[in-house]
């Protein structure tokens, strides 16, 4: 049991090291490269269910089989 324990350790140590690096610099060169998310276009839908009118703009988004 202790030569499991010792071989987990051996192995989670360094990718516990890694995870804790900064990544700052990282991230904030990905994210001024990528393109700007889509943007929906919303189209007036409405329904009433149990006597609450709501409106939904993305109705159209929903997959009607699901």
């Amino acid at each position: 049991m202790r030569h499991i324990t010792a071989c987990l350790w051996l192995i989670a140590a360094p990718l516990a090291a890694q995870s804790q690096a900064p990544r700052d610099n990282m991230t904030k060169a990905t994210t001024a490269t990528l393109p700007p998310p889509p943007v929906a276009e919303q189209r007036p839908h409405s329904y009433e269910r149990h006597g609450i009118r709501i409106d939904d703009p993305w109705f159209w988004l929903k997959d009607q089989s699901y």
